[in-house]
């Protein structure tokens, strides 16, 4: 591999020969609520959302898992108003310890920046990745 060229993973050789983790940019989606519900696809895996622009509660349907293909899906939330941010589930699908076709929300006003990485596990189930930041209930 030559000096400088990313290498499958992200990983880089820099000039010294030393390797690194490379800069990886995640496109991030603003959806106000005017745009809510917004349907996720398996195709924006790996993308991050945000509630930017919202005045009101915005509400995020994660796409019905079917398959194996569907295993490892990922999402990131990210909270930067004071309004709502609602995660649905699939009809049958869990989040964590929610009912089938639950949710996970983050109500709380003042938390702003409140993040979330949902993903999927099975063709019926999504976990929460470690490092979620504030407080999102499951129902």
């Amino acid at each position: 591999m030559e000096r400088g060229q990313p290498r499958k993973g992200g990983l880089k050789v820099d000039t010294y020969g030393f390797l690194h983790k490379g800069y990886n940019k995640k496109t991030v989606t603003a959806v106000a609520e005017g745009a809510s519900p917004y349907a996720l696809t398996a195709n924006q895996s790996g993308q991050v959302f945000t509630n930017t622009g919202a005045t009101a509660s915005v509400q995020f349907n994660l796409p019905t898992l079917t398959a194996s293909t569907d295993l490892g899906l990922e999402y990131t939330f990210v909270k930067l108003t004071d309004d709502n941010v609602v995660i649905d589930a699939a009809a049958g699908d869990t989040i964590a310890d929610s009912a089938a076709s639950g949710q996970v929300q983050n109500t709380t006003a003042a938390e702003t920046y409140a993040t979330i990485t949902l993903i999927s596990v099975s063709t019926s189930a999504w976990v929460i990745a470690p490092g979620a930041h504030g407080t999102w209930t499951t129902t």
